[in-house]
This record gives C-alpha cells, structure tokens and sequence, in this order.
C-alpha cells in the first residue's frame, strides 16, 4: 500500500495568523461602536439641549414685553448677550429634568427702539466639556 502525502489545506501557524487578523479587526470594530455610541449620545445631549432652550424661547415669547424677565438687569445691553454663567445672565433656569441649565440675556432697544434682542443659551456639561445652543430672537413691544 502507498502513502500518499496530501499537501492540501492550512497549516497551523496560517490559522493562527488568520485568528490574529480576525481578532485586531473585531477589536477594531468594537472600538469603532464605542466611539459611535459617544457620538449619538452627543448629539442627543444637543437635541435636549436645543428642545429646552426653544421651549424657554416660546415661553418668553408669551410674556408681555415690559414683563421683569424680560429686562436687561445688568445694563449691559448687547455687549451681555454671550453671558453663559448664571452670575452674568439676565435670568436663568434649570431644565425639569435637570440636566440642562437654561439662561436668557435681554439687550433693549436693539436693535431698534420698541424692540428687545433675547439671547437664550442652554447648556450642559458632557464628559467635561460644556456643549451649549443658543437661540437669538426679537421681542417687539406691539402698543
């Protein structure tokens, strides 16, 4: 009876080699989906961000022009409307479900008279930085 050498199919060192290039790619993809879950859950930190700080926007809207939140405190006019610190606005809020701290930033008679240029900026901080929406709008005193 002959032997017959077969010299068909892998080696052990190519399936090992194999399992090391599927691994780092599996690796790779699962760093790939972390850094994309980061990513979406930026982006929804920003969309709250942005439904609070409309929602403050259409509640200033309702108020009468010559109500108290809607005046300058500070005096500072339109030089004041980047204020982002509680100290510096011209009012604040926290949003109800905490995350989000909502301020508004009144300059009069901006820029014409009879009108208010309000500046209302949401913000949050997210893995230590502070991510921030702003909406800019014009509060018209209708006689």
């Amino acid at each position: 009876m002959a032997i017959v050498k077969n010299q068909k199919g892998f080696t052990l060192i190519e399936i090992i080699i194999a399992l090391f290039v599927f691994t780092v790619g599996i690796l790779a993809l699962n760093k790939m989906q972390i850094v994309a879950i980061r990513g979406n859950a930026n982006a929804n930190s920003l969309t709250g961000a942005s439904t609070w700080a409309a929602s403050q926007v259409e509640n200033l809207l309702a108020l009468d022009y010559g109500d108290a939140l809607l005046t300058d405190g500070n005096d500072d006019g339109v030089a004041g409307l980047d204020a982002n610190t509680e100290a510096d606005a011209d009012g604040f809020v926290d949003s109800p479900d905490g995350n989000f701290k909502i301020l508004w930033n009144v300059a009069a008679d901006e820029p014409f008279r009879n009108i208010k240029t309000v500046r209302v900026i949401a913000t949050r901080n997210y893995f230590g930085l502070q991510k921030q929406v702003t909406y800019d709008y014009y509060k018209v005193n209708t006689f």
